[in-house]
């Protein structure tokens, strides 16, 4: 990886790797996490990539696409710890598979720039409303769905109650009455907003001309007055009483979600704690899976997730409402039994081999390799796939267990379905 100034608070990380035949070159904006503005971040990568003011009508905006031989340009946005990153993302074809010997390098950054500071915008200088009105449209039926998403659902209440006043507990994309209030004027201040004051990562993987994208993201830096905040640090406090929450809804199966505060190692080095949570339940031969589901069968699903730039552990479930108390009881006493480091070799080599799969993995697109890269530039800590794998072989039975040790329950949430009526 080589780095490159190209701007106040802005940086070009160059991945070169020979293997595909396309490219892939992103900005990531990164912003500190406000409730009040989730909406917004959320809705902004959908409204930039519908054209530019190059190219305003959005068939003449995908026909110059087209002749970029397929190139395309999304949005998307990512909470991570207490920051909020937007990516809009450019894929096109490598410039040594272009026929003829043609370079479409420049001009694909060149279009990618052009979405982000010279957005498509009416005679006031704002997003125009149709586009806003079809997005806003669009979200909120996203959002809204998720209630029939009862397990993503029940994750997400867990979350916002556990961290119910701090950042990390916002709605990922706001509400959708904070959807509803936004308005074309609004938007485009807070992309403006965005543009002067977010740090900014640009990826470049593949076989990428450096110079050619450090030199066109450099010039359109240059339409900015910059003036990049300090992204804040992910809180990590000790953890509060154990809470215990239900709520109820319109369903037939309960989820129960275990919410546990996560001691981070002062090292930095996660992959202990990364390697014990897929031990207690991140593969079909997990702890929880083999004992909750099966030996059991307490539940119709149990696993575990890590988030470690935060240090928090969530185990999430589908039960029956009146065995939620034994799940519980159960994924406890699994987790202690990992702590007190009572696991075999053969379930650790299983656990090992399928974080070693996934790194393996990453290397197998360049969208993947920009995931990859991206958070680790957003926390400064870089590993190469290879270089995680090393790490990964080298944990011990002891590592897993020191790093469980502190993690302690947090809360316990079930979402249920509705009591019934006695008879009168």
């Amino acid at each position: 990886m080589k780095l490159i100034q190209i701007g106040a608070g802005a940086q070009l990380a160059v991945i070169r790797d020979d293997r595909f035949q396309t490219v892939r070159i992103s900005a990531h904006f990164m912003m500190p996490v406000v409730a009040e503005k989730m909406a917004a971040y959320a809705l902004l990568p959908r409204l930039l990539p519908r054209g530019c003011a190059r190219y305003p009508d959005y068939t003449a905006f995908n026909r110059k696409l087209a002749m970029l031989y397929g190139a395309g340009i999304t949005g998307s946005v990512q909470m991570s710890g207490e920051t909020e990153m937007i990516h809009i993302s450019l894929g096109m074809l490598d410039d040594r598979y272009v026929p003829d010997g043609e370079s479409i390098l420049a001009e694909g950054i060149g279009l990618l720039c052009d979405v982000m500071f010279d957005p498509v915008l009416d005679e006031n200088g704002w997003f125009r409303a149709a586009d806003v009105a079809e997005e806003k449209r669009n979200l909120t039926e996203e959002i809204r769905a998720e209630l029939n998403d009862k397990r993503g659902y029940a994750l997400r209440r867990a979350r916002e109650i556990m961290f119910d006043g701090e950042p990390y507990g916002a709605p990922r994309q706001g509400t959708p009455e904070d959807v509803e209030a936004l308005t074309p004027a609004g938007l485009t201040e807070e992309w403006k907003t965005i543009l002067r004051t977010a740090p900014i990562t640009v990826t470049a993987i593949g076989m990428v001309d450096e110079e050619i994208a450090a030199a066109a993201f450099a010039e359109a830096l240059k339409r900015i007055s910059r003036a990049p905040v300090q992204l804040p640090v992910p809180v990590q406090r000790a953890g509060n009483a154990l809470r215990e929450v239900t709520e109820r809804t319109e369903a037939q199966q309960a989820k129960l979600v275990m919410g546990f505060r996560v001691q981070l190692p002062e090292d930095g080095n996660t992959m202990p704690l990364r390697l014990g949570t897929v031990l207690l339940g991140g593969t079909p031969s997990s702890r929880l899976f083999k004992n909750v589901r099966e030996r059991l069968s307490l539940c119709y699903y149990c696993a575990a997730r890590c988030d470690w730039n935060k240090g928090v552990l969530m185990v999430d479930s589908g039960v029956q409402e009146d065995k939620a108390a034994q799940v519980r009881a159960e994924v406890l006493h699994q987790l202690e039994e990992l702590q007190q480091g009572r696991f075999d070799a053969e379930e650790l080599e299983i656990a090992r081999r399928a974080m070693i799969d996934q790194f393996g993995s990453v290397s197998d697109s360049v969208g993947m390799l920009d995931g990859w890269y991206t958070d680790q530039l957003r926390t400064g800590s870089i590993m190469t796939p290879e270089e995680a794998e090393a790490r990964i072989q080298a944990v011990t039975a002891e590592d897993i267990a020191q790093a469980l040790s502190g993690v302690r329950p947090e809360l316990f949430y079930l979402l249920a379905g509705q009591e019934e009526v006695p008879n009168a």
